[in-house]
């Protein structure tokens, strides 16, 4: 019987992280070929004229492409959606 051993997770679900290209939360993560691979969820931006398709906020990242910035909640989440869709800031 053989063991692996992987580092322990860099970013945890409900971090916030930037990485080229924009910022978003860990949604969640899991193990793939000796790293960690993130499902991050981007802020929302202004609603486009053609709508909105689905999970186009949605993108998977290795742990290297990822940076932390901070801690956020899912109010905060909420609060940036609901800004960016009134415009409010």
């Amino acid at each position: 019987m053989t063991a692996t051993f992987m580092k322990v997770p860099k970013f945890r679900a409900t971090q916030w992280v930037s990485f080229i290209g924009g910022e978003g939360i860990v949604r969640s993560y899991t193990p793939e070929s000796g790293t960690w691979t993130y499902l991050i969820e981007m802020a929302l931006g202004l609603k486009p004229d053609f709508g909105r398709v689905g999970a186009e906020t949605m993108i998977l990242l290795t742990e290297a492409d990822l940076h932390l910035t901070r801690i956020a909640s899912e109010g905060e989440l909420t609060l940036k959606r609901f800004e960016a869709l009134y415009n409010l800031k």
